[in-house]
Parts: structure tokens; C-alpha cells; sequence
């Protein structure tokens, strides 16, 4: 029995109700930790003598300094005689780092004290803690910074200008060291890390200057809602949504893909929807206007619907009139926002053609979002609007 538990094993002579576990075996009586420290620059190991006198345990008020762990060995210190406490619970112990050289490092380790038997009703068997554990740090050199962070937002392939970028620390708000275990040693900071904000340019770049990040913390980039040629983007993570750990390695400047908010009506890529439709009433029949179809965009298109070969088909139903060889009539608003739709009628229906009507379909027409000419959108096959499908069923006679 050694002198802690034999003086605790007296006491409990003399005390009544003293605990059991006084009497139980230990394995010894100090906790111990070896710390390896590397230039977070070069990966070099830092000198062990410059370890023994920067690095500090603290204990309450008590500092605990290591010494070196072997003279042969760079890089390496060892904390020899940490106090042991066997009391239920972990013990979290400040770690300091304070090299000449290098920029300050702080953080806590932990000695978990798990009792292998704590079944043993008799106490026969030892208790095991545990009490000796290696740990790694990184220390950056005074003046060292992280390097700087760009990044690109795009929709649709173009950059995207006068967007609100958000480069912010994620879950965990305090860092340094960028260690790479950190189960033992967990780097912490007095100083919390701040959110930055960036504005795209014309050419969609956005760039956060090292200088300002913290080494070692993790960051996440998200690009705010923004509007952009009239289309609703929503917001976008970058990095597939998980966080950056910002460190000495060269950035990589990343593409971040805009898509429009899942509020815009239909799956249309370029956010182009119908804004309003002429037949959106049911069973409408206009005089004025019979068997016109207006169609109101959500943006800007082009018209392709070149006769003879390129235009939107039309069937009557209820009637026995005709169309011409060019059946539909197809014009487009100087503002490029509104579609016009008319019958080319050969013999068009008669009064008593109660409600007759007639349907319109693409055919082999379709538009273009401006400044998109590479991709075809089929008007009624593909848009939608607020309330849903639209049709091209319009009436040319009154139902009665």
C-alpha cells in the first residue's frame, strides 16, 4: 500500500462511515503528460529546451513545467508530476504554450478517471486511471497568417455581382493551433472569432484576407439570398456545407453554384416562370378576344417561332372551322415579357359552336431566357405559375 492510501486507509479508523474506496489499490499517485510540439509552418519539431521552459500545466494556482524527455529526442517534453486526484470525474487541466518565436497557445487536457473495477466489492484488485497520455501541438511563428480565401459565386455559369458573402466561425466559435489531436489536447482561446462579410465583384470574386482569420478555426461560407437579372437566388453553403479549418495550406478558390429559391414557381434553372395567363379563369370566353392568349413572363425572353417550320400547333374542338397553313399568330412585347397567342383561321367557328374551344401547344416553338439562347424552354410543357400548370385551352364561342 503506498503512503496516500495508507494514510487515508488510518483515517478511517477513527471515522465513521468512512468510504471504501480509501482502501482500494492504486497504480500510482501523479498523473503524467508528453507533449510533442511541431512549427505549424515547416512541420519541424520545435527545440525540447525551448518546450521545457515556453510550455505550462496549471494545477488551480499551482504551475507544473515539463522537462525535457529525451536530449536526443526534438521536440518532446514530458509533465511528470501532474497531482492524481481519484475522486469521481475528469480532471481538465489549462495547458500554456509560450515560445520565443512563436504566437501564443492555449488549451486543456483531459485525464479521464475511469475505474477498470470498480466492481470489486472486496478491493482486492487495483484501480486503474488514466495516467499517462501524449498529446500534439502545432505552434505558428510570430507574423505567420493564414492564407487568404476566394471564392467565386456563379448562377447558370455567369458570375454573380453584389453578392453578400459570409465567411463565420461555425459550431465551435473559439480556436488556435489547429491541432491534430485534439481529444487530449484541446485548443481553446480567450478570443472569440469574429464573422466576416465580403461583397462579390464584377466578376463574382469575393476574397477574405488571411490576416484578419484565426489560425485554427473552423469556418463556413455562405453566400446570402440575392437577386440576380431579376431571379430570387437562394442562399448557398459553400464547401458542401462543412466547415474550413483555416490553417497554413494554400486555398484552393472555390466555384459556389447559385440555384433559384425554392419559392419560384416550377423547376425552371434560370427562375423563369408565368407570371400571369389570360385563361387562368375557367370557362372564360371574351369576346373582344376571342381565342387570344396573353402570356406574362417573370423575366425577359426570346421568341423562336419562325414559319414555316418553327411555330406553336392549335386544335378547335366543338367546331368544324380550320386553320391556315400557319395556324398560330405568334408576338412578342417590345419589353420581351409578354406572349401573344392568335388563331390563323381558314374558316373560323360560327355562332352556333356553343362552347367551342380551342388549345394551343408548343409544337415546335419555344423561348430563351435573354442572354441563355443555348437552352430551349417549351412554354407549356415546362412553366408553370403560382397556381400551378398552365394550359393553352382558350374559348372562341360561348358556352350558351
Amino acid at each position: 500500500m503506498n503512503v496516500k492510501s495508507l494514510a487515508a486507509a488510518l483515517a478511517c479508523l477513527t471515522v465513521a462511515g468512512c468510504a471504501d474506496d480509501a482502501t482500494k489499490k492504486t497504480y500510482g499517485d501523479t498523473y503524467s503528460l508528453t507533449v510533442f510540439a511541431y512549427d505549424g509552418e515547416t512541420g519541424a519539431p520545435i527545440p525540447s529546451a525551448a518546450l521545457a521552459t515556453g510550455l505550462a500545466l496549471y494545477e488551480g494556482v499551482d504551475k507544473v513545467q515539463p522537462v525535457v524527455l529525451d536530449t536526443t529526442l526534438a521536440g518532446a517534453a514530458i509533465f511528470e508530476d501532474v497531482p492524481a486526484d481519484y475522486a469521481a470525474g475528469n480532471k481538465v487541466f489549462p495547458i500554456i504554450a509560450s515560445v520565443a518565436g512563436y504566437q501564443p497557445f492555449q488549451g486543456e487536457v483531459t485525464f479521464a478517471t475511469a475505474d477498470e473495477n470498480e466492481g470489486d466489492s472486496l478491493n482486492t484488485l487495483p484501480r486503474d486511471d488514466l495516467f499517462a497520455q501524449v498529446g500534439y501541438i502545432q505552434l505558428w511563428p510570430v507574423n505567420f497568417h493564414a492564407p487568404d480565401y476566394t471564392y467565386t459565386v456563379v448562377y447558370n455559369g455567369k458570375p454573380v455581382p453584389n453578392a453578400t458573402v459570409k465567411f463565420a466561425p461555425g459550431d465551435e466559435s473559439k480556436g488556435f493551433g489547429n491541432n491534430t489531436k485534439p481529444n487530449v489536447i484541446t485548443p481553446t482561446s480567450s478570443v472569440l472569432v469574429p464573422a466576416h462579410f465580403g461583397t462579390t465583384d464584377a466578376n463574382g470574386n469575393v476574397t477574405f484576407a488571411g490576416a484578419n482569420l484565426i489560425l485554427g478555426a473552423a469556418y463556413t461560407v455562405e453566400v446570402l439570398p440575392v437577386v440576380f437579372e431579376g431571379v430570387q437566388l437562394a442562399a448557398k453553403l459553400g464547401n458542401a456545407g462543412n466547415p474550413v479549418t483555416v490553417g497554413s495550406a494554400s486555398s484552393i478558390p472555390e466555384v459556389i453554384e447559385l440555384s433559384t429559391v425554392d419559392l419560384v414557381p416550377g423547376s425552371n434553372i434560370y427562375g423563369l416562370y408565368v407570371k400571369s395567363i389570360s385563361n387562368s379563369v375557367a370557362n372564360q370566353y371574351d369576346p373582344a378576344n376571342a381565342g387570344t392568349l396573353t402570356i406574362v413572363f417573370s423575366r425577359p425572353v426570346d421568341l423562336h417561332a419562325t414559319a414555316p417550320n418553327q411555330t406553336f400547333g392549335v386544335a378547335v374542338t366543338g367546331s368544324a372551322a380550320t386553320f391556315q397553313a400557319i395556324p398560330v399568330a405568334a408576338t412578342l412585347s417590345t419589353d420581351k415579357l409578354t406572349l401573344t397567342l392568335k388563331p390563323n383561321w381558314l374558316a373560323a367557328p360560327v355562332a352556333t359552336d356553343y362552347g367551342a374551344y380551342i388549345t394551343y401547344s408548343d409544337n415546335s416553338a419555344f423561348v430563351t431566357v435573354v442572354g441563355y439562347p443555348e437552352d430551349p424552354i417549351y412554354v407549356f410543357a415546362e412553366l408553370s405559375s403560382a397556381a400551378g400548370a398552365i394550359n393553352g385551352k382558350v374559348f372562341v364561342e360561348p358556352l350558351q
